[in-house]
């Protein structure tokens, strides 16, 4: 059987391996959720398995810990561009993030057939 995914304007086709089974997105069985996810959330952080509590492995972070990371990040990296000699000409996306249209991703699991 002949695949294709979307790439801009074009479809490209591929197939895949004798013998292989192919479940599309739509196929897979349901996953069901749970009632209370933050409930859960909290319950694997407070009782994880095999390690220790994370405010065990570390100091505490406060509310601003992953802006103030992010913003680090971000200055490093200018740093790093600024000494590679890379100037505001090139503080821009590439064309085609302009100009390529959204592309559709068509998702599959794949399985080899034990025989």
């Amino acid at each position: 059987m002949k695949f294709y995914v979307h790439y801009g304007e074009k479809e490209l086709g591929f197939s895949f391996p004798q013998g292989w089974d192919v479940i599309s997105a739509e196929d897979r069985p349901p996953i069901s959720g749970v009632a209370d996810p933050i409930k859960e959330i909290r319950d694997v952080l407070d009782h994880p398995i095999g390690s220790p509590r994370i405010e065990v492995l570390g100091e505490p972070l406060d509310e601003n810990y992953l802006t103030n990371l992010g913003i680090s990040v971000s200055k490093t990296e200018k740093k790093f561009n600024d000494a590679a000699g890379f100037t505001k000409k090139d503080d821009r996306l590439p064309r085609f993030f302009l100009e390529e249209k959204r592309l559709r991703v068509e998702m599959f699991w794949m399985s080899q057939k034990r025989r």
